[in-house]
């Protein structure tokens, strides 16, 4: 699959996602902005939690009652996670995140109703 339906995806998640109740989301992008300096020194400044190398999953979301955090990685056609993904789902998950790999809007819902249970 193509990136422009990974963001058709994400955006499809975000949109029907985002209406839920109780449900605060939002995308995580990550990667490195480019800036120059007044004095013409450039920089590259890292952005995106946790990591801004591209392992950091694609939506973040408390979920209430109680502020569960959840992770959303969102994946298309047989895409799978990176090494580098699946070292950040670990970590995440070692301090209780809720991290899951979804495949569709019904797939994100799900595993936020999970959270909310």
């Amino acid at each position: 699959m193509t990136a422009a339906a990974h963001a058709k995806l994400v955006h499809g998640i975000l949109a029907e996602c985002g209406s839920l109740p109780g449900v605060v989301l939002g995308a995580n992008a990550s990667g490195r902005a480019s800036y120059m300096s007044a004095g013409g020194r450039r920089y590259r400044v890292p952005y995106g939690w946790p990591d801004s190398n591209g392992g950091g999953p694609d939506i973040l979301a408390a979920v209430a009652p109680l502020g569960r955090l959840v992770a959303l990685e969102v994946k298309t056609g047989k895409a799978r996670a990176t090494r580098r993904q699946r070292a950040c789902h670990a970590a995440l998950r070692a301090v209780g995140v809720a991290v899951h790999v979804v495949r569709s809007v019904e797939e994100a819902r799900r595993a936020l109703a999970v959270a909310a249970s």
